[in-house]
């Protein structure tokens, strides 16, 4: 009897034995296969099952992020922001409005660059301080993906040329109209300079714009999860601004060629939001903003802390990017996107 119950004690020992290294096994060929997908791949199987957390309308509510009771940043331009008017056309041809230009970057090409921010919150920030601290988020070089790229308000457009016509809501859902291509154009840039970037397209705002930071933070959470070498997490914006109730374009002359200004957004706790490390994210947007005026002087706008934490609390090297406004064509915004890359890859490197 005893020989008979160490034979079945051995033959279960042997069975649970095989059945960890199997476990060990398929976890090991699990991740394998999972870094061997092409990245272009990876955001198509994402896309697809991305809202299978979300089917129930209540768990996707309590969820909610700080920022989805914020509307689009509007900048309203008016004797405190000192604009540099390049082009200022108040005229019409019929009911086509033409668009004027400016330079909000707060100095021009005559004058030395420096880094000016607009602080909506109380703290006090040195960015001397942050240029001397070294990026927490660490390089954005590796052999494996060290950026996300998304658009929490992927429907965001642009003008289609000069003018546009009252009652243009400059919104899309077309991907090669809006700022899901200006994201493209960042990602091509990127990855031609040897960075290895995920590219997400899904729109978050397309079926309920208020619930748009929701969403845009549970894929974030799960790309992070997919591919835990992210360290910079990009949301792609455009700003809408207005002069004289007219929509302006913002503008930058790099090389011959019109660029429309961009402006680094950084969250901070200050609206509620469990984000300590916002000071990880602002020092990376100062050593970005630096590397910008020194390579293209008036491409940036003051770099804007907010109140909100716009789902920045989780990556330390979480950045949302107003490329341009409402008035600027998509031709410009891509412009602008590809010197962005540049910098990129001279700042954080």
């Amino acid at each position: 009897m005893w020989e008979i119950r160490k034979r079945q004690a051995v033959i279960a020992f042997t069975k649970f034995c095989t059945l960890v290294v199997l476990c060990v096994l398929i976890m090991l060929l699990s991740a394998l296969f999972v870094s061997l997908i092409p990245q272009s791949v990876a955001s198509k199987i994402y896309s697809r099952f991305r809202y299978t957390a979300e089917s129930n309308t209540e768990s996707s509510k309590t969820e909610s992020s700080d920022t989805d009771k914020y509307d689009e940043i509007t900048t309203i331009i008016d004797h405190t922001w000192q604009p540099v008017i390049l082009k200022d056309d108040t005229s019409y041809e019929g009911d086509a409005i033409f668009v004027s230009s400016v330079n909000l970057s707060r100095y021009t090409k005559s004058q030395k660059p420096a880094i000016f921010i607009i602080n909506q919150t109380k703290y006090t920030i040195n960015t001397d301080n942050c240029l001397e601290t070294d990026i927490p988020a660490g390089s954005i070089f590796s052999d494996k993906p060290t950026v996300l790229i998304y658009h929490t308000h992927g429907t965001e457009g642009y003008a289609s040329g000069e003018t546009y016509k009252a009652g243009d809501n400059f919104r899309t859902e077309n991907i090669n109209e809006n700022v899901v291509a200006v994201g493209k154009a960042l990602t091509e840039e990127l990855e031609r300079l040897g960075i290895r970037v995920i590219h997400d397209t899904e729109m978050y705002d397309r079926e309920d714009y208020s619930l748009s930071y929701s969403k845009s933070k549970k894929a974030v959470k799960a790309w992070l999860a997919m591919y835990p070498s992210i360290r910079y997490c990009i949301d792609i914006h455009r700003d809408s601004v207005v002069m004289n109730e007219k929509q302006v374009k913002l503008i930058s002359e790099i090389n011959g060629k019109n660029a429309a200004q961009i402006m680094l957004v950084v969250g901070t706790d200050e609206g509620g939001s469990s984000h300590g490390g916002w000071l990880d994210n602002f020092t990376a947007a100062v050593h970005l903003q630096n590397k910008i005026n020194e390579m293209y002087p008036t491409l940036a706008r003051p770099i804007y802390l907010r109140t909100a934490s716009f789902n920045q609390d989780l990556s330390p090297g979480a950045l949302l990017i107003e490329f341009g406004s409402s008035g600027n064509t998509l031709e410009e915004a891509i412009e602008a996107a590809k010197l962005t890359a540049e910098a990129m890859a001279e700042a954080l490197k």
